[in-house]
Formats: structure tokens, sequence, C-alpha cells
């Protein structure tokens, strides 16, 4: 299960100039030009700055490893909050390095038109995808 997401790709990493560990205070201003919290309340916008640790430096400037292919036979479903699914495969296709890994996998998709937080924004609307991605 895929949300706002996509797979790595074997030896890339998200954002190789990353330095030092990654903070939502540094992140905040980008992610409210790019709509990443879009749908939330002052409230949620609140309790996430309270309660936010920063991203590992490792995690997100390391390229990750990917060693067995059978990876490739799980089934995925992405579910799509910042961008509509054709946007993902559209940015995909043209070699967008964040979301590449879609093309090695089948994938089914999903739009859920909110923020990169829709456990917070959408809680319902996201727990009746997942549910209905793990019936089929």
């Amino acid at each position: 299960m895929l949300v706002d997401t996509a797979p790595p790709v074997d030896g890339i990493a998200m954002y190789p100039d990353q330095l030092g560990d990654l903070t939502l205070d540094a992140a905040w201003q980008g992610l409210v030009d790019e709509g990443s919290f879009r749908d939330l309340t002052e409230e949620q916008l609140a309790i996430m700055r309270e309660r936010a640790v920063p991203q590992p430096h490792g995690a997100v400037a390391e390229p990750v490893s990917l060693q067995n292919p059978a990876r490739k036979l799980v089934p995925m479903t992405a579910i799509c909050t910042a961008f509509p699914a054709s946007a993902y495969q559209e940015y995909a296709a043209q070699g967008a390095p964040f979301l590449a890994g879609l093309l090695d996998y089948e994938v089914k998709y999903n739009d859920l038109p909110t923020g990169h937080w829709p456990m917070w924004s959408k809680p319902a609307d996201l727990a009746r995808l997942i549910a209905g991605a793990a019936a089929d």
C-alpha cells in the first residue's frame, strides 16, 4: 500500500543532497506551497508541529539497496492524494526520480484528493480505500 508515495528504486536516494536530519520546520514553507497540508485544520497543523520529530538523514539521503526481485510480485495499490493518479503515472513516465519506481510494478491506482496527510484530513475515506484494497 502506497499513500502519496511510490516505491523506491534500487540505488536511488529520495533527497541525495540533504544535509543533516530533515526537520518539519525546515520543510514547512515548501510543504505549504506545494499543498501538502491541504484540508488540514489549524488545530491539526498545530498538533503536527508540536509532535513532529526530524526525519533521520540516512533515510532520505542514502541510496536504498533492493535485493529481492520477488518484491515485484506483491500486489500494490497507490492512493494518490497530492496529485491525481494520472499525474503520478505521467511524472513517472517522464522520469521523475521520486515516482520512477511505479514503472517497475503493476499498480492499482485510487484518487483521494487532499494533501499529504490523508490520515488526518480524510481518515474515513483513507480507511475505506485501504480496506477495499485489502479485500481485493
